[in-house]
């Protein structure tokens, strides 16, 4: 009997439990802690409000209605999204964020402390360019690694890009990553910028962000 070759399906609402761990899991990268563990060190705080992004009304770019979810025998091992900078801009974001942030209980001093943490990411945040179809969140079950799963994540939505009529696709990535960089340069990405700083160094232990793109 062969291997179970994986299956794509768009993420919906019921999804909210596996997208959390993908945003989770795609900001730590190669790391033992990303951008969210930064933001927000409660465990108990971070887990309602990573759900809570997936469904928000402000349909940023943590939104379930852009993901794609790799299934391998019926169970989910990985997910992405894409989407258009100019509709999912970081206005929005930062909307839902606040939002979901507010109805969690957050006050005023946490919103001060937790801006002050994000201040090494928000140093290294790369350019999003209008013209580009924008990946992100891409996390993969370690499990399902050499499956193809992310393989066919990848191509599925560089496909959903070019159907919009976008020329190029951009990610981002942290530095140090050497795995993702290699699984991106497969399909066909390369290297454009990167942003570093001591603080991120000190906050996750990698020097930055890089910047791919790819033509569509």
């Amino acid at each position: 009997m062969g291997a179970v070759e994986p299956t794509l399906r768009s993420a919906g609402a019921d999804d909210q439990g596996f997208l959390a761990w993908a945003l989770l899991t795609s900001t730590r990268s190669h790391l033992r802690r990303g951008y969210w563990d930064v933001l927000l060190p409660d465990r108990e705080l971070r887990a309602p409000l990573l759900r809570a992004l997936t469904t928000h009304a402000a349909a940023c770019h943590c939104h379930h209605g852009g993901f794609l979810i790799a299934e391998l025998g019926g169970e989910p091992v990985g997910a992405l999204c894409g989407y258009e900078p100019l509709i999912k801009s970081e206005k929005r974001f930062e909307r839902a964020l606040l939002e979901c942030l507010r109805e969690l209980g957050v006050d005023n001093e946490e919103l001060a402390e937790m801006e002050q943490r994000a201040q090494p990411f928000a140093l290294c945040k790369p350019e999003f360019p209008d013209d580009c179809w924008i990946v992100e969140w891409v996390a993969v079950r370690p499990e399902a690694r050499g499956s193809g799963a992310v393989d066919r994540l990848l191509e599925a939505i560089l496909q959903q890009g070019r159907e919009l009529g976008y020329g190029q696709a951009q990610l981002a990535y942290m530095l140090g990553n050497d795995r993702a960089e290699r699984v991106y340069e497969r399909h066909g990405f390369h290297i454009v910028a990167a942003r570093t700083d001591p603080s991120m160094d000190a906050a996750v232990g990698s020097a930055g962000v890089g910047r791919m793109k790819v033509a569509l």
